[in-house]
């Protein structure tokens, strides 16, 4: 329960601090990032753990529901970021063939 919790906040932050989306897509973006929030909080907290023993010992006990709404709250932005920098450079790629395809008209 405290993992649904978590990813039910995450998801709250993530979609408040959206600009200029109408409500399908806020809706949208909430059930993305709450299911993202439940299902990856466990991965995350075992790649924090394993990224705190480096520095802090001994290992601390890291929060399920905190993680869980961290997770909720990046993951989505994580993946728009990453898919706009994707389609950056396709764009770029093909602009670029399509100039050269251009020349050897």
């Amino acid at each position: 329960m405290p993992v649904i919790t978590g990813a039910a906040c995450g998801a709250a932050i993530y979609i408040m601090n959206m600009r200029q989306a109408d409500k399908f897509r806020r809706l949208c973006y909430f059930l993305i990032s709450f299911i993202l929030g439940v299902n990856c909080a466990e991965s995350v907290i075992n790649l924090l753990n394993h990224e705190a023993v480096k520095f802090i010992i001994p290992e601390p006990e890291i929060n399920k529901t905190f993680t869980a709404a961290l997770t909720s709250a990046i993951a989505v932005r994580l993946i728009n970021k990453i898919s706009d920098l994707v389609l950056k450079k396709l764009t770029i790629k093909n602009n670029e063939n399509g100039k050269n395809g251009d020349r050897n008209l």
